[in-house]
C-alpha cells in the first residue's frame, strides 16, 4: 500500500511540476522582444528592469502595449540611447501597429520583416 502511495505521489508531483512550467513560461511575443533586447549594444538596464523571462507575457513590460489577446501592438522606447540594429524578429509581431524608437542610436537598415 505505501509503495503504491509513493508512486502516486511521485506521479502527481511530476504532473504538477510539468503543468506549472508550462503555465509560467513566456509566450512567443515575449521571446521575440527578448531577442530584440539581446541584439542591442549596451542596453540601458533601467529601460528593461521589468522585462522578465519568467513572466507569462510581456504585456506589463515598460514600453510595451498589448491587445486583449496578449499580442504586442506597440513598442515605445524613445530617448533611451539604445544602439545596435533592429532585430528582424520584431517583424514577426503580427499585431504590432506602432513603434516609437526615436532619439536612439540605431544603425543599419530597417529589417524587411517590418514591412
Amino acid at each position: 500500500f505505501s509503495l503504491e502511495m509513493a508512486q502516486l505521489f511521485l506521479i502527481l508531483c511530476f504532473i504538477l511540476t510539468h503543468f506549472f512550467a508550462i503555465s509560467t513560461s513566456l509566450n512567443d511575443q515575449g521571446l521575440i522582444l527578448l531577442s530584440f533586447k539581446q541584439s542591442l549594444q549596451n542596453p540601458k538596464d533601467s529601460v528593461f528592469t521589468n522585462w522578465n523571462s519568467s513572466d507569462p507575457n510581456p504585456c506589463f513590460w515598460q514600453g510595451i502595449t498589448c491587445n486583449d489577446d496578449l499580442r504586442v501592438v506597440s513598442i515605445r522606447l524613445p530617448n533611451n540611447r539604445l544602439s545596435g540594429s533592429l532585430h528582424p524578429s520584431i517583424g514577426t509581431l503580427l499585431s504590432l501597429r506602432h513603434v516609437n524608437l526615436r532619439d536612439n542610436e540605431f544603425q543599419g537598415k530597417l529589417p524587411v520583416e517590418l514591412f
